[in-house]
């Protein structure tokens, strides 16, 4: 009888724990705010916040429009398009002046001023993506999905050009902040490259990734976050190892952004409208937040989330809970 109360006593304690570690993710997650949507245009893609503007490449369109986040809250206003063919799918301002563009249908990245004119082209392989994190020794990093190949270049002169030879079907990669490693998401080949910037060698091959479009490195650079199919692979950046897998996320994660300090990674579910958040301390999804149909770009501006929405066509802006 007493085993019998005893075990029925645990039970109950662990019931409680539960529910109450429930309540607490549950309370973290309704505190993170989703704007309203901004309606962007036909099919947007990669940004960048420069000031109070925010420019969105509008893949759909040939253009880059220009969002005045100073009329955030009310009704938005844009400044004047920037035409650029060949389907854009990134840009970032140059520090030369003018915006890098990413041209997915040729073979270019191009510098353009604010009326469209190139101004300057480096010549990337067959469909340029999207911008990697531009950490590594200033340099700026893209992949080139149909060319196998990973291009690093000096955003200032757009020179000092670096080559490197990936894998298949590369995704975004990311860089350590001092230049010499990049994780290297492979679609064509299920896996992860992993490749010595400094000495033009691969350092490993991690399988066991399906599908992969994306990953960041976390705050601390210990870990990098995949998005493979259904689940987030955490990758140990010390010996390259599949060390923990993340599940319970919602239809095609597509790609991963570690913001806020560390605190959260964000993966976008690209088979439908929502963006699931993760607890980094305790590596699990405690929620997922409603964004537009097809979330496919996340970038980390100022502590805040901004997402475009490819079907939807428009931008949402996710706040996260403050520290306490």
């Amino acid at each position: 009888m007493r085993t019998l109360v005893l075990g029925l006593l645990a039970f109950l304690i662990g019931a409680v724990a539960a529910n109450a570690q429930g309540a607490k993710t549950k309370s973290i997650i309704d505190q993170f705010r989703v704007s309203s949507p901004i309606k962007i245009g036909d099919a947007p893609h990669g940004m960048w916040k420069l000031g109070q503007s925010l420019v969105i490449a509008v893949s759909g369109e040939d253009r880059l429009a220009r969002l005045d986040l100073d009329s955030f809250g009310g009704a938005p206003e844009f400044l004047p398009s920037i035409a650029v063919a060949n389907t854009p799918l990134d840009a970032r301002p140059a520090p030369g002046g003018g915006y890098w563009v990413a041209q997915f249908m040729s073979t270019a990245v191009v510098r353009v001023n604010e009326s469209g004119k190139i101004l300057q082209s480096i010549e990337a392989g067959k469909s340029p993506s999207l911008f990697s994190n531009y950490k590594g020794q200033g340099k700026w990093s893209i992949v080139s999905e149909f060319a196998d190949q990973l291009t690093l270049f000096n955003a200032q002169t757009g020179t000092d050009i670096q080559i490197v030879k990936t894998g298949k079907r590369p995704y975004p990669a990311s860089v350590l902040a001092d230049g010499s490693v990049a994780f290297i998401p492979l679609r064509g080949e299920n896996a992860v490259q992993v490749y010595d910037l400094v000495q033009g060698r691969e350092l490993a091959h991690i399988g066991n990734c399906a599908e992969p479009e994306g990953g960041d490195l976390s705050a601390d650079e210990k870990w990098y976050l995949a998005a493979c199919n259904d689940v987030v692979l955490w990758i140990n950046t010390g010996d390259y190892q599949d060390t923990y897998r993340t599940t319970g996320l919602g239809p095609r994660p597509f790609a991963v952004l570690t913001g806020d300090g560390g605190r959260f990674a964000y993966v976008n579910n690209a088979g439908g409208d929502t963006v699931s958040v993760i607890d980094m301390a305790s590596k699990a999804v405690i929620g997922a937040l409603v964004t537009g149909q097809q979330p496919i770009v996340m970038r980390e501006f100022g502590g805040k989330i901004y997402v475009t929405n490819e079907v939807a066509g428009t931008l949402n802006i996710i706040t996260p809970p403050t520290r306490r």
